[in-house]
Formats: structure tokens, C-alpha cells, sequence
């Protein structure tokens, strides 16, 4: 059930007297009633109506169906980001002689720029009577939370021939629905970002949609959809949301997570790199109390935070067994990540003296083949332990070339394994 309530008074018009004026109102649907406000008897209507009745116009209320359970929108209502906006615009003619050649323009502006909503200079009212007013609806869908204002705009001829234009502002503030904050950990070579929603309006939702959609670079594994989690009967699970579920309804004050992995299809994860920056983008679609649409989006960089460079030329140790056995050779998976502008080469060097606890099994060397740019290489080598106990590997270093005439030289970190005896 749709009404109509009056919007903010004008805060601006022509100072002479016109026979035209702008009545601007808003397209809103009842609310439920709580209790508050005025109670008004209509005749021909089965029961009570509240709300704020001086904001209808009598004419309009023929039609009205309404229940005890409903109340009328008062004043102009809240308007929130990523919501639509359905107005009610009248040029209505409050003088006794008619006018002609009507032409009206509307249009919406905010932060520095204009939307057109209307125009029908090409088809202007050849003829609007005393009494009597032109309507149109209009629709307008809110992308910015900041103050609005619709600029009514009229160019008429009088009964004696003069052209005059009038000119009407209305203001309203458009509020932000939801905040979403966002944070990020890197892991290796993920990304976790937590996003936490928190319904920061008057009304609860009702989510729809809640996805988090990768750019190019990434491929996103979503931790809201698990395997064991129950389903209820007659439901159906969009991305991250059961649909019909206690789960999709967020009241006002409430927040909700969402997390998500994302893994970089190159494998690396290069915070200076601006050409991968961007992570992608959250999707969030709800419905308020009376089935209102909602839609916001928000965009993920991370240029918006200050996270430590990589270095260029790493490497690190990517697979190890738990417990080794004294005098059994096993193996070790290095991933070495090549971050410069050129391919890379060299070798790496494992401990081979007799003095270390774990050495080489076989030759001490192993040739890096070339590692691309901006990619990884993994490479396995084997090794020995010469005494039982927990036993540090160490000893490790990898010397590798590019383009540049001199050779650099990484080492991993040192760490332990369990070595039990034979």
C-alpha cells in the first residue's frame, strides 16, 4: 500500500507571486504501528487511521485501504543510501484564470553535479485550467549519503500572453542504512577480509544478497557457506545468506560478519603493485518491513591499507614432515617467489658438514630453474638427520641472478623438527 507525505518545505522561490506552484511529495509506503502518534476516524474507512492526515489531501483518501496494524508515513520520511526514491511532483495552477504552454524541468542535485528527472519542454501542457494540475512520478535511485536538493523548474505563458518561469527548491538529507566496516589479514599468501555490517537505521532488514565478487587477480572462497550447516526446510542459500531464515534479518543496532579468503591466481600477493590492488567488491541487496528494495555496494583496495612491501626475492619453507627418523632421508618443498621486473636463476645450498645435525642427502646443491616474474617456483630437496632429538635445520641459502650482473642471497628461516631415533 503506497501514500503520499508532503516533502520539506521549499527553501527557495521566485519573491513575485505566481498563479503556478510546485506540490512535491513523496511515494511512501504505511509503517507498522507502534503505539505513537495520532489517531484519526475517516468516514468510510472500517477503523482508525494514524499518521500525520494533514499531509494527504482529502481527495486521495477515497480509495485508501488501511488496518489497525498500519500508520501513515509522517512528514517526508527517512531516505537511505541505496534505496529508491519515488516522488510525487504536481504543477498545480492556484489562480483563477488558466495558463498555457506549461513546460516543466526537474532535476536532482547533490556533491557537484545535476541528474535530470524530468523535461517535457518538447512536449509542454497546452493548456492547464484554473484549479486544476499537472502530475507526474518520478523515480530516482539514491547513490550518494549526503543532502539533496530538487530544483522545480516552470516556463508558462499567463491569460495574457506574457512568458514567466518560475523556480522551487525542496531539500532533504538522504542517511546511510548500513556501515560496513572492513578488515584485512594476510596470511602467506591469502588475504582474509572480515567485513562487519551494522544496520544503523530505524528499520530492520531483510537480506537478499550478501557476495563478495573477486576482481581478475583473485579467486574467493567464501567461509559463510558451510557444508554442516543446517538448512531449514523450504529454504533456499543465496551466496553468503539462507533466504526465509532468522539468519538473512538484521534489526536496527545489530551487526553481522561475513569472511572471505581471497588467493591471488598468480600465487603473490604484491601490496605495491597498484595493477592488482583491487580486491573486488561486496554486493549487499535487503528488504525493509514493507518489502522496500535496498542495494549497496563497496569496493575493497588495498591501497586503503598500509601494508608492509614484500620482499622482492624470498623464499620460504612450504612442506615439511611433523617427526623425521635418525638416518632416513625425507624431504622439504621451498617455494621461492620472484617479486622484481626480470626472470631469476641460481642455485640453492643445503648444509653438508658433518658438524650439523641435519645435512644433505646426496649433492649439496640444487639448480633453481628460472622463476618468472611476478610467480613462484617450488623446489624440493632432500636431507638427512645424523642424530635423534629436536634438531634445528639451518644452514640453508639460495643464490639467484637476474638481469643485474650481481647474484643475491636469501636464506629461510631456521627451524626445528623432531628427529626420534632409528
Amino acid at each position: 500500500m503506497a501514500s503520499r507525505s508532503a516533502a520539506g518545505p521549499s527553501t527557495e522561490s521566485m519573491q513575485e507571486s505566481h498563479p503556478v506552484v510546485f506540490k512535491v511529495s513523496r511515494l511512501n509506503r504505511p509503517s507498522f504501528f507502534n503505539g505513537e502518534g495520532h489517531t484519526h476516524t475517516i468516514p468510510g474507512l472500517p477503523c482508525p487511521v494514524t499518521g500525520k492526515i494533514q499531509d494527504i489531501e482529502h481527495d486521495t483518501l477515497g480509495p485508501l485501504v488501511s488496518s489497525a496494524a498500519l500508520q501513515m508515513p509522517k512528514g517526508f520520511g527517512n531516505i537511505y543510501l541505496g534505496e529508491s526514491l519515488w516522488a510525487y511532483v504536481a504543477v498545480w495552477n492556484q489562480s483563477a484564470n488558466d495558463v498555457t504552454n506549461l513546460a516543466v524541468k526537474v532535476e536532482l542535485q547533490f556533491s557537484a553535479r545535476r541528474v535530470a528527472l524530468l523535461d517535457t519542454s518538447k512536449q509542454p501542457v497546452a493548456l492547464l485550467k484554473a484549479g486544476k494540475s499537472s502530475e507526474h512520478i518520478l523515480k530516482h535511485d539514491v547513490s550518494e549519503d549526503q543532502a539533496h536538493t530538487m530544483i522545480c523548474n516552470a516556463v508558462y505563458k499567463t491569460r495574457t500572453g506574457e512568458d514567466r518561469r518560475m523556480r522551487q527548491y525542496f531539500k532533504f538529507q538522504v542517511n546511510r542504512p548500513m556501515v560496513v566496516n572492513t578488515k584485512i589479514h594476510t596470511i602467506e599468501e591469502k588475504v582474509f577480509l572480515e567485513h562487519e555490517l551494522q544496520n544503523v537505521s530505524q528499520t530492520a532488514m531483510f537480506f537478499q544478497r550478501v557476495v563478495f565478487d573477486p576482481s581478475e587477480h583473485y579467486e574467493c572462497e567464501d567461509l559463510n557457506e558451510l557444508d554442516d550447516d543446517p538448512v531449514p526446510s523450504g529454504t533456499v542459500r543465496q551466496s553468503s545468506v539462507l533466504v526465509l531464515s532468522s539468519q538473512s534479518l538484521l534489526k536496527p543496532g545489530e551487526i553481522r560478519q561475513f569472511v572471505y579468503i581471497l588467493k591471488p591466481k598468480n600465487g603473490l600477493i604484491d601490496p605495491s603493485d597498484k595493477t592488482r590492488s583491487k580486491l573486488g567488491r561486496l554486493e549487499m541487496k535487503w528488504k525493509g518491513p514493507m518489502g522496500e528494495p535496498g542495494r549497496l555496494l563497496t569496493v575493497v583496495d588495498l591501497m586503503q591499507w598500509k601494508l608492509q612491501p614484500r620482499k622482492e626475492i624470498e623464499i620460504k619453507v612450504l612442506e615439511v614432515p611433523q617427526t623425521v627418523s635418525a638416518l632416513q632421508p625425507f624431504e622439504v618443498v621451498f617455494r621461492i617467489y620472484n617479486r622484481t621486473n626480470s626472470p631469476l636463476h641460481g642455485e640453492l645450498h643445503l648444509p653438508t658438514s658433518v658438524e650439523s645435525a641435519i645435512v644433505a642427502h646426496g649433492v649439496g646443491t640444487v639448480i633453481i630453474p628460472a622463476v618468472p616474474v611476478g610467480s613462484y617456483r617450488d623446489i624440493d630437496a632432500r636431507f638427512i638427520a645424523l642424530a635423534d632429538g629436536i634438531q634445528s635445520l639451518s644452514g640453508i641459502s639460495m643464490v639467484v641472478s637476474g638481469n643485474s650482473s650481481q647474484d643475491t642471497a636469501v636464506s629461510p628461516k631456521d627451524f626445528q623438527l623432531l628427529v626420534q631415533a632409528p
